[in-house]
């Protein structure tokens, strides 16, 4: 967890490392190993506040962080509250890049290797009992690990909206859940790539 911060972090123009449709990703003030999450203006904090509530519900479930940008905590902003993460990075130190970004290269293997973790990720979410909501290629990063060797993370799209979630808590009802979000969505994430499109599987 990131230790409390005296007064709110100032998160200036040249600290900005994306811009979503619902947030701006700043690097930390004090540690570009990290990263800073906060809505924009229009936006409200419900997102925030929702994303929030989730991650501290898989903190307090002990998972496993090998797929997933590890949540750190909240802090106080000049520009409201901000959810904090890692900054997934290639062994190299450079950020890692988004799936869309390397099916953009139309490279076989890359492509093949893609297929390959995707299937590794739909093991892992039920493994976890992680419920996502809004993934796609942008928020999936593909971090290299070595020369040649990658390993496919998701840094954005998780959690739900259920008035009651009892997806949270009972994990035969999370396990439902993911397969249908997953078999409902999945087809659309690689609508613009024909080349893996029919070869990213349905849950049985």
């Amino acid at each position: 967890m990131t230790a409390p911060h005296p007064s709110p972090l100032i998160l200036p123009a040249d600290l900005l490392l994306a811009i979503g449709n619902n947030r701006r990703c700043y690097y930390h003030p004090d540690d570009r190993n990290l990263c800073v999450k906060v809505v924009h203006p229009d936006i409200g904090e419900k997102v925030n506040n929702r994303e929030k509530k989730y991650y501290q519900l898989l903190q307090k479930r002990d998972i496993s962080w090998d797929r997933l940008a590890r949540y750190q905590g909240a802090v106080a902003t000049d520009q409201g509250e901000g959810l904090v993460f890692d900054v997934v990075r290639d062994y190299d130190g450079s950020i890692a890049k988004t799936v869309d970004h390397y099916l953009k290269l139309e490279d076989q293997q890359i492509n093949d290797d893609i297929v390959r973790q995707i299937e590794a990720l739909k093991t892992y979410f039920l493994r976890e009992s992680i419920v996502f909501s809004d993934l796609t290629t942008l928020n999936m990063v593909m971090r290299r690990t070595a020369p040649g060797s990658r390993h496919l993370m998701i840094i954005d799209g998780l959690g739900h909206n259920d008035a009651i979630p009892l997806c949270d808590f009972i994990p035969a009802i999370a396990t439902k859940k993911i397969k249908r979000m997953w078999n409902r969505k999945r087809a659309h994430w690689f609508d613009n790539y024909p080349q893996i499109k029919g070869r990213v599987l349905n849950y049985e």
